[in-house]
């Protein structure tokens, strides 16, 4: 299990990797990233219910170096204005790997098509989900 988080986490990192350049704004970066990282959990999602790999070191050092990158962004997006400056970041941040693990997970159990979720996540992220 160890071993399958640590690729999920170098999997990740590469998913992201070099979007920066293809990016336009913050808020465009978020939405390549949440884009390259919904599709991976096929294979990942059943790590968020193994809390123990939260313990390991490395494990952590990773999840949270990934934590705090998405914390800048939100930041970035913040100031860009794509964002609601008045809500804390830390729920932002919360809300963005909630709706990630709720991808991965409706995605694995069938509730949802994989085609979809990328844009649900981003609809329920900046627009909510009010008509």
């Amino acid at each position: 299990m160890r071993e399958i988080a640590l690729a999920s986490i170098r999997e990740i990192d590469a998913a992201v990797a070099g979007l920066h350049d293809k990016a336009d704004s913050a808020i465009h970066l978020l939405e390549l990233a949440i884009e390259a990282i919904v599709p991976l959990g096929d294979r990942f999602h059943f790590l968020a219910k193994e809390t123990w790999l939260a313990t390991d070191p490395t494990l952590k050092e990773g999840l949270d170096r990934q934590l705090a990158s998405l914390t800048d962004l939100v930041e970035h997006c913040k100031a860009e204005g794509a964002l609601d400056a008045t809500v804390p970041t830390a729920w932002i941040v919360g809300a963005i790997d909630s709706l990630i693990y709720a991808a991965w997970s409706l995605v694995a159990t069938g509730h949802v098509a994989p085609r979809d979720t990328s844009s649900l996540l981003l609809r329920t992220l900046l627009k909510g989900v009010s008509p």
